[in-house]
């Protein structure tokens, strides 16, 4: 339960793939071996130490006590369900850190010590998301920019620059266009933290909380919208096929003005929708570039398996089994 495999597929596993498809678009060949490493890197920082110093520090903040054990918020809930404590975790930070750091470092040893630019900044960006003196999360706008948004730039550009050692245009304004819609992404699933957000000590002031709800829904359909028209630059200037990344803004698009953010199963219904959409049309939109990465669907469905099987505690009947972030 510690590693949150639905969030490590949607985050880690998508924007990695995205990367090399866009990669494949210019060189004509993907190497597996590389694109591995640094979807192994990504979902290692992400499923570990990443969620480990959120677990933590949230829980000392009181932000993940405010609803009872099978609330829809409130992290992977194992400190609540006495799977463990506080020294549990951070035991399992210490070894996962070091373990991140061994694997980044073969990372560079076997592909290009300049990809540990993408690695390092991505460690940092996952640990100071909850972690002092930084604590991203607890400041508007930090959180999901420095955090979420830069996070999902450094995987895509890195495991672009894996695929081509170098960095072009086009994967640039790719990532910069991807990574926004990630922002509304991280926003949605973060309206069910409000009140235990807005009621911890110290204030976790996470951009909702400084907006209100209401104001929160207009600030990520703009962000949304920008990044659909982002997308359409992008199949314009440069190919084509970047029109499946201005479908997939736009749908999210429709996805958050659905959403109310004020009712926990509207949220968990078009967060269902949000997941089940990226993560088919990550697989789908690479695939279309390489039909090697329908492959993917294997790690996917075992994903989704381990998530229902292990992933989640028993919650009460009037209690919706889902969350993700």
């Amino acid at each position: 339960m510690a590693f949150r495999v639905l969030p490590v597929l949607v985050w880690s596993v998508v924007a990695t793939t995205f990367g090399a498809a866009v990669a494949v678009l210019e060189t004509n060949a993907l190497n597996w071996f590389n694109f591995l490493l640094v979807m192994g890197s990504a979902a290692l920082i992400q499923g570990y130490p990443t969620h480990l110093v959120n677990e933590i520090y949230d829980w000392k903040s009181g932000a993940d006590q405010y609803r009872h054990l099978g609330g829809k918020s409130g992290g992977s809930k194992v400190i609540k369900a006495g799977l463990t404590d506080i020294n549990g975790l951070w035991f399992m930070l210490v070894v996962t850190t070091i373990v991140v750091g061994v694997f980044a470092f073969y990372v560079g040893y076997a592909i290009d010590w300049k990809v540990l630019w993408f690695i390092i900044p991505g460690f940092f960006c996952g640990v100071f998301y909850t972690l002092p003196p930084f604590r991203f999360a607890y400041q508007p706008f930090a959180g999901e920019w420095l955090g979420g948004f830069a996070g999902v730039f450094l995987a895509v550009t890195g495991s672009y620059y894996v695929q081509t050692l170098r960095l072009e245009t086009p994967v640039l304004w790719a990532a910069l266009c991807l990574g926004i819609v990630y922002i509304g992404v991280m926003m949605l699933f973060h309206y069910l933290d409000y009140e235990g957000d807005r009621n911890a000590k110290p204030q976790k002031k996470t951009t909702i909380v400084k907006l209100g709800l209401r104001r929160s829904k207009y600030y990520v359909c703009g962000c949304v919208l920008a990044a659909f028209i982002l997308a359409l630059f992008c199949a314009i200037r440069f190919h084509w096929l970047f029109g499946f990344l201005a479908l997939h803004a736009l749908l999210h698009l429709f996805f958050h003005i659905g959403c109310d953010p004020r009712d926990s199963a509207s949220i968990v219904t078009y967060g269902r929708l949000i997941t089940y959409e990226t993560i088919l049309w990550g697989i789908l939109f690479a695939s279309i570039i390489e039909p090697g990465f329908l492959l993917l669907i294997i790690p996917v469905s075992f994903g989704f398996y381990s998530h229902k099987k292990f992933g989640k505690l028993p919650k009460p009947k009037q209690e919706t089994a889902f969350e993700i972030g």
